[in-house]
């Protein structure tokens, strides 16, 4: 059921990517360029991932430290809203990251249709969460370039529109199984 609701929230996003890259022009570029610095929602996002990587934090850990893991994701989380800068786009590039490991596991955990194509976009998307979280500007040089070239709004609208293609197809073909 993880498998398919996570499969589910993605083509929901993709969706939603599809109608934010429609929205962006010249005119309201300023609401996307502070989308990327919002620190709320780079918290709403980045928290439950924290959260999600800490039980897989602990076959790594030192035995000592296991305990303190999850009070380090509560002050990591409030230390990250506090004095980091584009909280937003890293959170979004970490959701990319994790978003595309859980997707290539599960690929080969449940041997879904399409599985070779859902692994080579789910790689892209890592790709585009590694740089995002690098460098979380270049989410908003993403959206500077939008506003004013058509051309990448089209090779967007096709990226997020195979996304969901890919997607469907290997959701349905992992729920026939």
């Amino acid at each position: 059921i993880v498998f398919a609701v996570s499969m589910l929230g993605a083509m929901i996003f993709a969706v939603l990517a599809i109608f934010a890259v429609c929205k962006i022009k010249t005119e309201n570029i300023d609401f996307f360029e502070k989308l990327c610095r919002n620190r709320k929602l780079g918290v709403i996002i980045g928290f439950p991932l924290v959260c999600w990587c800490v039980p897989h934090t602990q076959a790594i850990i030192f035995s000592w430290a296991e305990p303190y893991l999850w009070y380090a994701a509560v002050v990591l989380t409030v230390l990250s809203y506090f004095y980091l800068d584009y909280l937003f786009a890293r959170a979004l590039g970490g959701a990319f990251i994790i978003g595309a490991y859980c997707f290539v596991h599960w690929a080969y955990e449940f041997q879904v249709t399409g599985g070779i194509a859902l692994t080579v976009i789910a790689w892209l998307w890592g790709i585009c969460g590694i740089c995002i979280s690098a460098k979380p500007s270049f989410l908003r040089d993403y959206f500077r370039k939008c506003a004013s070239c058509k051309k990448l709004k089209i090779v967007s609208y096709l990226f997020f529109g195979l996304t969901d293609v890919i997607f469907a197809v290997s959701l349905v073909g992992g729920l026939l199984k």
